[in-house]
């Protein structure tokens, strides 16, 4: 005799578990559809985000190379300027390459500071100079994943020295007119009102491009035709920076050419 109690149970937790493992697919496959939704979004916003750093660095290169009445004190017709798309703004911050110091040919003097400011240990600023000096003299290309495949291991910020050191300028020094504050404390014999002065220096737009130089051995650069171009945009709360070297050329169908993104 059949059991209608126990086999409507039996019934009943079977449905119960088909139930339960529909809606756990259902939520398993939601997730996935949303996950892959989420992904696709964030592709998408950094797809947009680097045709917008992409444009902000052209532009750069456009207002470097635009005929202008007068110049700012570092060479380049504004020190920040901002590239407007509909919606969003991309920041960019121009610096002249002469404004830092030559990783491949500064004076030790000058170097030293710079190397301890990046986390050198004292005892050995005479090995990585030396280092440094015949990675130049071998010949090899003056880029930026050489220096770092060098300083691997050791105990300096790469970050933080490529922040005030250019292997592009090829001079001796600094343009004092060019230096950040930053790198204007690194050079020996600089007092503060000095550096202040120089900083003041600034406003001036005269073809002189300063008014009053202070003197010292360690600036013996001249203005360069790389400019390091520093854009960043935001997007949705995500901010996304690049920082690149660029070459001048202003030739025709071509205004600069891409040295290193750092």
């Amino acid at each position: 005799m059949i059991n209608h109690s126990r086999t409507s149970g039996f019934a009943i937790f079977t449905v119960i578990l088909l139930l339960a493992i529909i809606s756990l697919i259902s939520v398993a496959m939601t997730n996935l559809y949303l996950t892959n939704t989420r992904a696709t979004s964030l592709d998408l916003q950094q797809l947009k985000a680097q045709h917008l750093l992409d444009a902000g660095v052209r532009f750069a290169a456009l207002s470097l190379t635009s005929p202008r009445s007068h110049i700012a004190a570092s060479a380049v017709p504004e020190e920040r300027i901002v590239y407007r798309s509909p919606g969003v703004d991309v920041v960019i911050e121009i610096q002249n390459e002469a404004g830092f110091i030559d990783l491949w040919r500064a004076d030790k003097e000058l170097l030293k500071p710079a190397l301890l400011a990046s986390g050198a240990l004292a005892q050995n600023i005479d090995t990585i100079i030396g280092a440094i000096r015949s990675l130049k003299e071998q010949d090899a290309a003056p880029n930026y994943r050489r220096l770092r495949r060098l300083l691997r291991g050791s105990s300096i910020d790469v970050t933080t020295l490529l922040s005030i050191t250019t292997l592009h300028n090829q001079q001796q020094g600094i343009h004092p007119s060019a230096a950040s504050a930053n790198v204007l404390s690194l050079v020996p014999k600089l007092f503060k009102a000095q550096r202040e002065r120089l900083l003041a220096d600034r406003k001036d737009t005269s073809p002189s491009l300063i008014s009053n130089p202070v003197s010292s051995d360690f600036f013996t650069s001249t203005l360069s035709a790389y400019y390091r171009i520093s854009a960043s945009v935001e997007l949705h709360g995500q901010r996304y920076t690049r920082v690149q070297v660029i070459k001048i050329i202003n030739q025709r169908g071509q205004l600069y050419k891409v040295q290193a993104i750092l």
